[in-house]
Protein backbone atom coordinates (compact mmCIF):
# COMPACT_ATOMS: atom_id res chain seq x y z
CA UNK A 1 0.00 0.00 0.00
CA UNK A 2 1.27 3.82 -0.35
CA UNK A 3 -0.37 6.69 0.85
CA UNK A 4 -0.52 9.58 3.40
CA UNK A 5 -3.40 8.84 5.67
CA UNK A 6 -7.18 7.31 5.20
CA UNK A 7 -10.36 7.37 7.04
CA UNK A 8 -13.71 5.29 7.25
CA UNK A 9 -16.89 6.96 8.56
CA UNK A 10 -20.28 6.33 8.57
CA UNK A 11 -20.94 10.10 8.81
CA UNK A 12 -23.25 10.99 6.12
CA UNK A 13 -22.39 15.10 6.10
CA UNK A 14 -19.01 13.77 6.44
CA UNK A 15 -17.90 15.83 3.29
CA UNK A 16 -20.35 18.54 3.05
CA UNK A 17 -17.74 20.29 2.41
CA UNK A 18 -16.45 18.95 -0.72
CA UNK A 19 -13.56 16.92 -0.19
CA UNK A 20 -12.81 18.55 3.22
CA UNK A 21 -13.23 16.64 6.51
CA UNK A 22 -15.27 18.64 9.17
CA UNK A 23 -12.35 18.90 11.23
CA UNK A 24 -10.21 20.62 8.04
CA UNK A 25 -13.38 22.55 7.15
CA UNK A 26 -13.56 23.74 11.62
CA UNK A 27 -9.32 24.59 11.05
CA UNK A 28 -9.19 25.96 7.66
CA UNK A 29 -6.78 23.79 6.58
CA UNK A 30 -6.94 22.91 2.94
CA UNK A 31 -4.81 19.34 2.06
CA UNK A 32 -5.16 20.26 -1.87
CA UNK A 33 -2.96 23.39 -1.08
CA UNK A 34 -0.56 21.25 1.34
CA UNK A 35 -0.98 17.60 0.50
CA UNK A 36 2.44 16.92 2.03
CA UNK A 37 1.06 18.20 5.20
CA UNK A 38 -0.36 14.47 5.68
CA UNK A 39 2.85 12.83 5.16
CA UNK A 40 3.13 13.98 9.48
CA UNK A 41 -0.61 14.76 10.01
CA UNK A 42 -3.63 13.43 9.78
CA UNK A 43 -7.38 14.68 8.49
CA UNK A 44 -9.33 14.58 11.58
CA UNK A 45 -10.68 11.44 13.96
CA UNK A 46 -12.59 9.11 12.97
CA UNK A 47 -14.06 5.13 13.26
CA UNK A 48 -11.54 3.72 11.16
CA UNK A 49 -8.23 5.64 10.99
CA UNK A 50 -5.53 4.37 8.51
CA UNK A 51 -1.98 5.68 9.23
CA UNK A 52 0.52 5.59 7.96
CA UNK A 53 4.50 4.27 8.99
CA UNK A 54 5.73 7.66 9.47
CA UNK A 55 2.66 8.58 12.20
CA UNK A 56 3.10 4.94 13.54
CA UNK A 57 6.92 6.45 14.10
CA UNK A 58 5.75 10.05 15.38
CA UNK A 59 3.67 8.07 18.04
CA UNK A 60 6.35 5.83 19.24
CA UNK A 61 6.43 2.91 16.92
CA UNK A 62 3.91 0.06 16.02
CA UNK A 63 4.02 -2.16 19.68
CA UNK A 64 3.48 1.33 21.25
CA UNK A 65 0.64 2.04 19.32
CA UNK A 66 -0.97 -1.60 19.97
CA UNK A 67 -0.49 -0.99 23.77
CA UNK A 68 -1.91 2.58 24.08
CA UNK A 69 -4.20 3.39 21.28
CA UNK A 70 -7.92 4.00 22.87
CA UNK A 71 -9.25 1.58 20.05
CA UNK A 72 -10.93 -1.89 20.24
CA UNK A 73 -9.37 -3.06 17.01
CA UNK A 74 -5.77 -2.32 16.10
CA UNK A 75 -4.71 -3.50 13.27
CA UNK A 76 -0.95 -3.73 11.06
CA UNK A 77 -1.19 -2.18 7.66
CA UNK A 78 1.88 -3.16 5.19
CA UNK A 79 2.83 -0.21 3.17
CA UNK A 80 5.69 -0.18 0.41
CA UNK A 81 8.84 0.86 2.35
CA UNK A 82 9.86 4.26 1.80
CA UNK A 83 13.67 5.05 2.18
CA UNK A 84 14.50 5.54 6.06
CA UNK A 85 10.97 3.83 6.99
CA UNK A 86 9.65 0.88 8.27
CA UNK A 87 6.67 -0.53 5.95
CA UNK A 88 4.20 -1.24 8.87
CA UNK A 89 1.23 1.67 9.29
CA UNK A 90 -1.46 1.38 11.06
CA UNK A 91 -5.50 0.81 11.29
CA UNK A 92 -7.26 2.10 14.26
CA UNK A 93 -11.09 1.25 14.91
CA UNK A 94 -13.04 2.44 17.57
CA UNK A 95 -15.83 -0.03 17.90
CA UNK A 96 -17.06 -3.03 15.87
CA UNK A 97 -19.57 -0.92 14.39
CA UNK A 98 -19.54 2.46 13.15
CA UNK A 99 -23.20 3.49 13.87
CA UNK A 100 -22.10 2.81 17.82
CA UNK A 101 -19.54 5.58 18.79
CA UNK A 102 -19.47 6.83 21.72
CA UNK A 103 -18.46 10.47 22.03
CA UNK A 104 -16.03 9.52 25.08
CA UNK A 105 -14.02 6.77 22.74
CA UNK A 106 -13.78 9.53 20.13
CA UNK A 107 -12.54 12.27 22.00
CA UNK A 108 -9.88 9.83 23.97
CA UNK A 109 -8.65 8.72 20.60
CA UNK A 110 -8.45 12.77 19.27
CA UNK A 111 -6.09 13.01 22.47
CA UNK A 112 -4.07 10.53 21.36
CA UNK A 113 -3.84 11.08 17.72
CA UNK A 114 -3.50 14.51 18.83
CA UNK A 115 0.35 15.00 18.03
CA UNK A 116 -0.86 14.02 14.10
CA UNK A 117 -3.37 16.96 14.05
CA UNK A 118 -2.32 19.63 12.19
Amino acid sequence: MRGACGLINLDPSQFIGGDLTPYELSRRVYWANAPEIYQTHLRGVFWGNLLSPRHVELLGGYARVAREAPCQIIATLEFDPQPGEGSAGAYLQLTEHPAHVPADQLEALAGYLAPLLP
